[in-house]
């Protein structure tokens, strides 16, 4: 899937885009802020893009004049459980009660 805007596109990744990848991932700035080390290598880059950003729903933002990569966006569902102990409990949050719903 491919999204265009006026101002960017949303694209999947290729491991052309390496380069690109490593020119803002090698910065210090920008993987710790984000959970993960500087990138090392343009091949560093590269297999970041094959084990990484080939996941469903993970997109390279390029600008939309010369398709270059300048970051990266993606979503994933989370899975949510709760006990049948949670479920019951929230019977007594008050939500929904006019005592406690400022009505």
């Amino acid at each position: 899937m491919v999204i265009h805007t006026e101002r960017l596109t949303l694209r999947p990744w290729r491991e052309a885009d390496a380069a690109s990848l490593f020119t803002y991932a090698s910065d210090p700035d920008v993987g710790p802020a984000a959970g993960w080390p500087p990138h090392r290598s343009i091949e560093e880059s590269r297999e970041i893009i094959r084990t990484v950003f080939t996941a469903p729903h993970t997109f390279a933002i390029c600008l939309p004049e010369t398709d270059e990569p300048v970051g990266s966006i993606g979503s994933c569902r989370l899975a949510v459980s709760r006990t049948a102990k949670e479920a019951d409990s929230s019977s007594r949050w008050g939500i929904g009660s006019p005592s406690h719903s400022g009505v």
